[in-house]
């Protein structure tokens, strides 16, 4: 029986050797050597990109607020605290813990679609620049007409100040 990680790396490795095949078979069908290569270069970038979005990171993981576990010091003052605590008080709570547990998921729900959202805009970034940058930026400013020029004159350092852009190094 495969683990979910055998099973993903198995999928990976068959989805990188169908659309290499289907890419570089397709840019072989054409004669100019010059837009072969650049049919090459660009599905071996489109390769990677729909592969890194795909690889589970370890920074997406949830964890718990504040980072960690706590000190078991202040766990076993809280337990002394809340067995002191009469009856009514502690289903009061109880009741205080479960909204804030609900609440924390929701932000964790929220989360989650932010860091999609991020990857969608750093797919965009290398194959669209200006797009991304405009859908992160949300208006059409400086930034923009820079990542525009950019990419018109030189498509690479485009994509990279895009990315820089939409990741918020810049």
């Amino acid at each position: 029986m495969m683990t979910h990680g055998e099973t993903f790396t198995h999928l990976l490795i068959k989805y990188f050797r169908i659309s290499k095949f289907i890419c570089f078979n397709f840019a072989h069908s054409i004669v100019n050597p010059n837009i072969t290569l650049m049919k090459k270069i660009f599905c071996s970038l489109l390769i990677a990109a729909v592969s890194i979005s795909m690889i589970p990171l370890p920074a997406l993981a949830s964890s718990l607020p504040g980072g960690g576990e706590p000190d078991p010091g202040t766990v076993k003052a809280a337990l002394a605290e809340f067995k002191n605590l009469s009856k009514k008080e502690r289903k009061e709570r109880v009741k205080e813990v479960k909204k804030t547990w609900k609440l924390f998921k929701k932000e964790n729900k929220g989360d989650k679609s932010k860091k999609v959202d991020m990857v969608v805009l750093i797919i965009l970034a290398i194959l669209l620049p200006p797009l991304a940058v405009y859908l992160h930026q949300g208006e059409i400013n400086g930034k923009f007409w820079l990542s525009l020029l950019l990419w018109f004159l030189f498509i690479l350092p485009g994509v990279i100040y895009a990315l820089l852009v939409v990741t918020d190094s810049i």
